[in-house]
């Protein structure tokens, strides 16, 4: 009826760019975005406008480095849209508990979701991006940094050999 098709009408609070939700991962996680002829119940997010603000990217940090990140460690994040460029970061938050959907891929590994608010330079990101993440836990100076491959466990020493005279 026509009073039904009234309620159905959304209107935008504010103008921006409509980010449509996406339906329950279940087993595998990720999940499809909301389309037409999808079953909602009350409180589901139907689609939502991102702020004007800064942008948050959302991490998978691995169990075996959890104690290392905590929140305003600095990040440096590069967008595959936007090669040759990088972007500085902060992490904002850590869960404290494991993400179920990786679970249900693996139970042996236990990830935890991560925010990074990306400080700078947003305006020319869309939701949706891919990057990597580069979290800096730590700062170390008069170091020589050499690819691992490069270095030879011998006799209980890690060797790397140098090329001299040639």
């Amino acid at each position: 009826n026509s009073t039904q098709i009234g309620k159905a009408v959304i209107r935008a609070p504010v103008e921006g760019i409509v980010v449509y939700g996406r339906e329950d991962g279940g087993r595998w996680g990720g999940g499809e975005p909301v389309k037409e002829g999808t079953e909602v119940r009350e409180r589901k997010e139907i689609v939502s406008i991102p702020g004007s603000g800064a942008m948050v990217a959302d991490a998978s940090i691995h169990e075996s480095v959890l104690e290392q990140v905590v929140e305003g460690l600095p990040c440096i994040l590069n967008i595959d849209a936007l090669p040759g460029r990088e972007f500085s970061g902060m992490v904002s938050r850590v869960a404290r508990l494991p993400d179920k959907n990786s679970w249900y891929a693996n139970p042996n590994l236990r990830l935890y979701k991560t925010e990074v608010v990306i400080e700078e330079g947003s305006i020319e990101m869309r939701p949706g991006m891919s990057c990597s993440i580069e979290i800096l836990v730590a700062e170390l100076t008069d170091v020589l940094k050499v690819p691992l491959q490069s270095v030879v466990h011998h006799g209980g020493r890690n060797l790397c050999f140098v090329r001299s005279g040639g």
